[in-house]
């Protein structure tokens, strides 16, 4: 009687909420990772939080032998910057093989804390570890054995709501109870705040989610009997807390709506994702914690996509992932939360990327981890863009500069690219093709390092003037499916010197295959120089980057021939620019000196 009414106090609305689904619109994405980082049973990896200037994604261990027994070799957590390759900062499983599973992740204070699943039936039950620095030997367990139930083999910190840290628990097996919630203040000291299951024991086997939305905590749960349940409470009375009340149709009115997944707000809706395994995952949407609409077509119109979760927001829109165990997870994304694109390949280009969740933020990226059984987990990110472009300046020893110009696209997606700016691309050519129009970029592998039609829109221009720091150049880009976008790049260094040449002087003969060659550096830091030799008819035979305060380079052997003559400059390089020598010309002499 207590849970009818609760039920009957929520207004639920079940009518399907119109909305489209657009045709994809694969976006820039790019793995970053080596497949289960070099461990095949690394099955999944799932990015759990950012902390610092880290990304860090933990992973699941787990495969079966003959008969069906389940093995691991513990989870893992590794963590990666934009400045450093990726580390991995636990022992397996924190000691322990059967934690199979490190996840999810969350900052309270000035500690990471992350959940490990304990789910072997071994009734150790899980447990949560903790650390200030997030590096190797630095992490200590504030939570053991399941809170005191060693049934509870997941255990998970997902939130911070009003001065605490909540975390969750479900069962191994659903015999044992119901799913629970628990808070600490400090991350050391922990109590259960609600009753088991919510008082019903099949809330219960697959972990649940936590979300904050308004003044209130958000609890979805697993429920195979009636459909999956969502909670809430502002965190009164008890604990158990006292307020605790039902927000949905238990399923949203479809018993297949097995699990309530993820809340993410995004504007002023809370989206929470659905698990259907007959008809398709579905996202719900509430403005006010208690009306729902759904948002998208179950599966996104395949009933393969089993589970749609809505992750996370990034650069303005929505972006939610799927499991499909037939061809692979998908990514999508909304910019009202209603209108729906595909923005990945499905199971990026492998059916064995059954899922693909879940998704973290770190500066101008999406992290987007992958579930595969056979190859090991993958990593992905993007910066959530058709196109990305790029400008940079070159500068010559004799006065002169070019410019860069660079648009990367998925191959087969862009139609055409112009470009505009200052004056002085009024009168620039093309370099090595003077004829060209230098009011357009190329995709024919000539016009500057790319190859032909492999999404890598470029030119080099020779222009009559000096670029200034902070011009704006715009790329107009038409794609193939009539859509458009205008993207802007903007110069954001200039040289106005270059390293002088030493040795070889320009003419000179040298008597080895390995001459050393020497130069004076620039009065300011670079990032790194650059030896290039190129045969006579200017193809590159050989090229070495060194880093800045390098004023020599050995040549190794196989590169140089007897009775040649060769260009050799140097070039001073920075993410924004290229300062390059005037050519020199040597020659090997005729025979080996005897």
């Amino acid at each position: 009687m207590f849970r009818k009414e609760l039920i009957l106090g929520a207004v639920v609305i079940l009518a399907f909420w119109a909305c489209n689904v657009q045709a994809e619109q694969i976006l820039m994405w790019e793995q970053v990772n080596e497949d289960g980082f070099g461990d095949v049973h690394n099955i999944g990896t799932w990015p759990c939080a950012v902390f610092g200037d880290y990304v860090y994604v933990g992973t699941e261990s787990y495969w079966e032998t003959e008969g069906g027994k389940s093995h691991s070799t513990g989870g893992q957590l590794w963590r990666v910057s934009e400045d450093t390759d990726w580390e991995q900062v636990n022992e397996d499983g924190f000691g322990n093989v059967n934690n199979s599973m490190i996840w999810p992740g969350t900052v309270f204070g000035t500690y990471l804390y992350v959940g490990a699943e304990n789910n072997f039936e071994t009734d150790e039950g899980g447990g949560i570890w903790r650390s200030q620095t997030g590096d190797p030997g630095s992490w200590e367990q504030v939570v053991t054995n399941g809170f005191g139930d060693a049934t509870n083999g997941w255990v998970e910190p997902w939130v911070v709501f009003d001065g605490y840290l909540y975390a969750g628990t479900s069962k191994v097996r659903i015999t044992e109870g119901g799913c629970e919630v628990w808070r600490s203040p400090d991350g050391t000291t922990w109590e259960q705040v609600n009753t088991d299951g919510f008082g019903d024991a099949n809330n219960s086997e697959e972990p649940i989610y936590m979300s904050v939305f308004g003044n209130y905590l958000y609890i979805g749960t697993y429920n195979a009997s009636t459909g999956g349940e969502i909670w809430r409470t502002k965190g009164l009375g008890g604990p158990p807390f006292t307020d605790w009340e039902q927000v949905n149709e238990s399923g949203f009115g479809d018993v297949n709506n097995t699990e309530i997944w993820r809340g993410t707000v995004f504007g002023t809706y809370l989206y929470v994702g659905v698990a259907n395994e007959a008809t398709g995952g579905q996202i719900w949407r509430s403005p006010d914690g208690t009306t729902w609409q759904q948002v998208n077509t179950n599966g996104f119109g395949d009933p393969n996509n089993s589970v749609c979760f809505p992750w996370a927001a990034f650069n303005n829109y929505l972006y939610a992932g799927t499991v499909n165990e037939q061809g692979g997870g998908e990514v999508w994304r909304s910019s009202d939360g209603n209108t729906w694109i595909q923005v990945n390949a499905d199971g990026f280009g492998d059916a064995n990327n059954i899922g693909t969740v879940p998704l973290v933020v770190l500066g101008d990226y999406l992290y987007v981890g992958t579930q595969n059984l056979v190859t090991g987990g993958e990593v992905w990110e993007t910066k959530g863009a058709r196109v990305d472009v790029y400008v940079w300046s070159q500068y010559w020893e004799d006065g002169n500069y070019q410019l860069g110009l660079e648009a990367d696209a998925v191959p087969g997606d862009v139609e055409s690219i112009t470009i505009s700016g200052p004056s002085y691309l009024d009168t620039a050519t093309v370099l090595h093709h003077p004829g060209d129009d230098p009011n357009r970029l190329y995709d024919d592998g000539q016009h500057y390092d790319g190859d032909a039609n492999d999404g890598y829109w470029e030119v080099m221009l020779n222009i009559d003037a000096t670029p200034t720091v902070g011009e704006t150049i715009t790329f107009d880009i038409n794609f193939t499916d009539s859509s458009t976008e205008i993207k802007q790049a903007t110069i954001n260094g200039v040289f106005s010197e270059t390293a002088t040449l030493v040795s070889p002087p320009d003419g000179a003969t040298v008597d080895t295959l390995t001459p050393t060659f020497e130069w004076i550096n620039l009065s300011i830091p670079v990032d790194w120089y650059s030896v290039q030799i190129d045969d006579m008819n200017h193809s590159r035979v050989y090229d070495c980057d060194l880093p800045d305060g390098t004023t020599s380079h050995t040549i190794p052997g196989g590169y140089l021939s007897w009775e040649t003559s060769y260009y050799w400059l140097v070039s001073a390089e920075d993410a924004n620019g290229e300062a390059l020598t005037m050519p020199d010309i040597f020659t090997t002499i005729s025979a080996p000196p005897q």
